[in-house]
């Protein structure tokens, strides 16, 4: 069997089975702990995020972890400066930040979902309406 033939097989039965996406998460973080950019060694500096950004970020990070993309989410948490421009917020701090009830009090399903199915669901009625 050719290399590259093996290269490409091996690499397309690592994506079908999502392996590669976390072996790619794990040598940047690898490589970042390696720079010393996570132990704080090397100060990388963050611009202040918007409000509203941080929130977007507080409901993906949630989804993520809710999926058990824990390398993901270390990665976002990172990249976008988590611990050295603002705190993440919790999902009860979400939850107030976007005054929701109900359902969203519930929490076996991510925020972010349930707002996804709530605009789907309000959307079906409008169209349903005209």
């Amino acid at each position: 069997m050719d290399f590259e033939v093996l290269k490409r097989d091996i690499i397309q039965r690592l994506k079908d089975s999502g392996e590669l996406y976390q072996i790619q998460s794990e040598l940047r973080y690898m490589i970042f702990n390696t720079l010393g950019i996570l132990d704080g060694s090397k100060k990388q500096e963050f611009p202040r995020l918007p409000r509203n950004i941080v929130l977007v970020n507080c409901l993906i990070l949630e989804y993520l972890n809710w999926l058990g993309y824990d390398f993901t989410a270390y990665m976002l948490h990172s990249e976008s400066g988590g611990k050295e421009t603002h705190q993440y917020k919790n999902r009860e701090e979400i939850i107030k930040e976007f005054d929701l009830n109900g359902e969203y009090l519930i929490k076996n399903r991510p925020i972010l979902l349930q707002l996804i199915r709530d605009i789907r669901s309000k959307e079906c009625k409008c169209s349903t309406l005209m």
